[in-house]
């Protein structure tokens, strides 16, 4: 029974609630199941109404699929007390089980002081600013001289993942205004789409899906939200379990955001960064700790000892 719960646990609800829906209008057709289960004339209407109300509100919440169960006012303070046990992380969460990511396979334990690494590194100039990726004094140090609002992601060299867990440090280096800047991590990233956490020095995190060919190009999943767990101008570890179409945020090892979304099930991680102010800027953003996790993976991992 604790095995078919755990499968059904990472099912997600929109096919569960279509399935059993399907389940209920078979039944009304024929009538049962021959020499199992027979339905009364009188409950056949019925079962054929339930099957129906269940297909159409799986097939609306698939259409639909964005949900955030964040606190609407903010988040809840009592909630990182309720998600949080004895190893920063519980195994229920709002809506049941979720899947116990301590038990995944380590794809990626780095705490970068290797100089074989796992990122696409470098420099790149453009026309909105100058951004320059690095291994440096064990951290992963991303410099950025902006002359406007841009972005910038440096991904990693991990294969694609769905289902994963990952934890990084972030470290806000110089002087500047906290509501200029946010980074954090870019996940299930393709060429042109992905999903992206990222928090300020000014205790908030926001969560988006960015679409290079839509407009708008930035779709709030949460928006931005007041987080007290969060450090102001210090270092903040940052965590993202995807699950299917469940996707929660952790700070400091408390859940502060859920959502369930389906527009992306795979691709890259990397880390991200986004400027806010259209003046000139100058910043630097360490990464550290990176911690990736995911369930049957067996490709054997980068692992920095340092």
């Amino acid at each position: 029974m604790k095995e078919i719960i755990g499968e059904l646990a990472g099912t997600p609800l929109p096919t569960i609630m279509v399935c059993a829906g399907i389940i209920f209008l078979v039944l009304a057709v024929s009538g049962g199941v021959s020499g199992k289960l027979s339905i009364p004339d009188n409950r056949v209407k019925a079962s054929g109404i339930i099957g129906g109300f269940l297909v159409a509100i799986g097939i609306f919440i698939y259409i639909v699929p964005t949900i955030n169960i964040s606190d609407a006012g903010g988040v809840n303070s009592d909630v990182g007390d309720i998600y949080n046990d004895s190893n920063g992380f519980s195994d229920r969460d709002a809506d049941g089980f979720y899947p116990d990511h301590s038990s995944w396979n380590m794809v990626a334990d780095d705490h970068f002081g290797a100089d074989l690494n796992k990122w696409y590194l470098g420099q790149e100039f453009g026309e909105k600013g100058d951004y320059t990726s690095s291994i440096a004094s064990g951290v992963l140090r991303v410099d950025y001289s902006t002359r406007t609002s841009t972005a910038y992601t440096v991904y990693s060299k991990y294969d694609p993942l769905s289902d994963f867990y990952a934890a990084i440090d972030v470290n806000f280096k110089g002087s500047y205004g906290s509501n200029d800047f946010s980074a954090g991590l870019a996940f299930r990233a393709s060429k042109y789409t992905r999903y992206q956490v990222t928090i300020s020095n000014n205790q908030k995190f926001k969560f988006e899906y960015y679409d290079e060919k839509a407009e708008p190009k930035y779709i709030d999943i949460i928006s931005w939200t007041h987080a007290p767990v969060l450090n102001v101008n210090e270092k903040n570890r940052l965590a993202i379990l995807a699950s299917g179409g469940k996707l929660d945020v952790f700070a400091n090892g408390k859940l502060v955001g859920s959502a369930f979304d389906r527009r992306k099930l795979s691709g890259m991680i990397g880390v991200y960064g986004e400027v806010y102010s259209d003046k000139p800027m100058t910043l630097t953003v360490d990464f550290d700790n990176f911690e990736l996790r995911a369930p049957n993976f067996h490709n054997p991992i980068f692992q920095d000892e340092s």
